[in-house]
């Protein structure tokens, strides 16, 4: 575009996604920046000489990079990693040549670490359109043995949980317990680019519902998973998916845990929520479609709520407010409020949480309270 807002020439093509700019090289007309022409699931850095057209990947491995180009456009240093290896970081030239590695998470001692089976794939949606998915399965699995399942969600406009990238160990802990950690992102994901964030235009809770319950379906096609004990869980927005899961589409959710979560759009900044939503006086319907406290006489769950007293991201009046509509329709849930805590929870708050959920799962899952190995014992 010139000075004018209008477009001089288009440079790329295609249905993807160009993710920022890295680096612009004016002397040989050159630009850097991430983006996924091939593979929704990957990030890649990719070159775009102005003058040809020409589109280059400079990081070719399999997996999600994130790639510094130096000033003059002569070097890169790129972080990468995918399902199948973590972390590294190396020094390359322009070219995309690699002429040094500069760090490597990958340890020898993880070979004696029994982590999980981490696989991508798609499941379909109901409607024609196929969801990125992925999971992390249990080690030890013997024929006939059914596991539960966390789908593990934020799910914003324009997010992405499925990557190529390597898994926490957090997820690989409860695999490692017999628990499928299941993530799928819906069609306003960024995997669908500005056409997926469109079809959340002042609905917001509407498809994240919709194709979460439809990977529900499929996961209890699956001979491996106790249809009876899919669990779901998130913070922030995650969190207002959790909630919304466990209300909204309580006949597909009965396990739930959701962390500083939005419950009502008119509680959250309007920044963000007239982004998608409009004002609640242009779009009263959307507003009201979307709030969980609207849902709560559908509930008949396990819900566990967290929420840090003073976060001023996402204020905790969204989960007073939730907690007052479950009260008044005599509803049962838990719910931790963290003194002193932001969006977000700090040293023992934050162990204390993780800790905390772990037990939430033991709990339903397993009938048994989580037991927690201490330090040096």
């Amino acid at each position: 575009y010139d000075l004018k807002q209008e477009q001089v020439v288009r440079l790329t093509e295609g249905e993807w996604n160009v993710q920022d700019i890295t680096c612009v090289n004016e002397n040989d007309n050159r630009v850097y920046f991430h983006g996924s022409p091939e593979n929704s699931t990957e990030k890649h850095l990719l070159c775009l000489d102005m003058n040809d057209r020409n589109l280059s990947d400079l990081t070719s491995d399999p997996g999600s990079h994130q790639a510094m180009v130096s000033p003059k456009g002569s070097f890169i240093i790129d972080s990468y990693s995918s399902i199948t290896h973590p972390e590294k970081m190396v020094l390359a030239a322009v070219n995309g040549e690699v002429i040094r590695e500069l760090g490597n998470r990958e340890s020898e001692k993880m070979d004696s670490y029994n982590f999980g089976t981490v696989q991508l794939f798609k499941v379909p949606a109901g409607d024609g359109i196929s969801l990125p998915a992925m999971w992390v399965l249990p080690p030890q699995r013997v024929t006939g043995q059914k596991f539960p399942v966390i789908i593990s969600v934020y799910g914003g406009p324009g997010s992405q949980d499925v990557k190529n990238s390597y898994v926490s160990l957090h997820d690989n802990f409860y695999a490692q317990n017999g628990i499928i950690i299941f993530r799928v992102d819906h069609r306003g994901t960024a995997h669908f680019g500005k056409v997926g964030a469109k079809e959340m235009h002042r609905q917001l809770g509407k498809w994240e519902m919709h194709d979460l319950i439809a990977a529900v379906k499929w996961l209890r096609e699956q001979p491996f998973v106790d249809a009876e004990k899919i669990g779901i869980r998130g913070t922030s927005y995650g969190g207002y998916v959790a909630a919304l899961a466990l209300t909204r589409g309580a006949e597909y959710f009965t396990y739930g845990f959701s962390g500083f979560p939005v419950t009502d759009w008119r509680l959250y900044d309007s920044m963000y929520t007239e982004r998608y939503m409009d004002m609640p006086d242009e779009n009263p319907q959307g507003y009201e479609d979307a709030s969980v406290m609207n849902y709560v006489e559908e509930y008949n769950g396990h819900l566990q709520i967290s929420h840090g007293g003073v976060d001023d991201n996402v204020h905790v009046q969204n989960t007073m407010q939730l907690a007052d509509a479950l009260l008044a329709h005599l509803k049962n849930f838990e719910l931790l409020i963290y003194p002193n805590q932001f969006h977000g929870y700090r040293g023992n708050y934050r162990r204390h949480s993780q800790r905390n959920e772990v037990d939430f799962w033991f709990r339903h899952f397993f009938n048994r309270e989580f037991e927690l190995v201490h330090e040096g014992s």
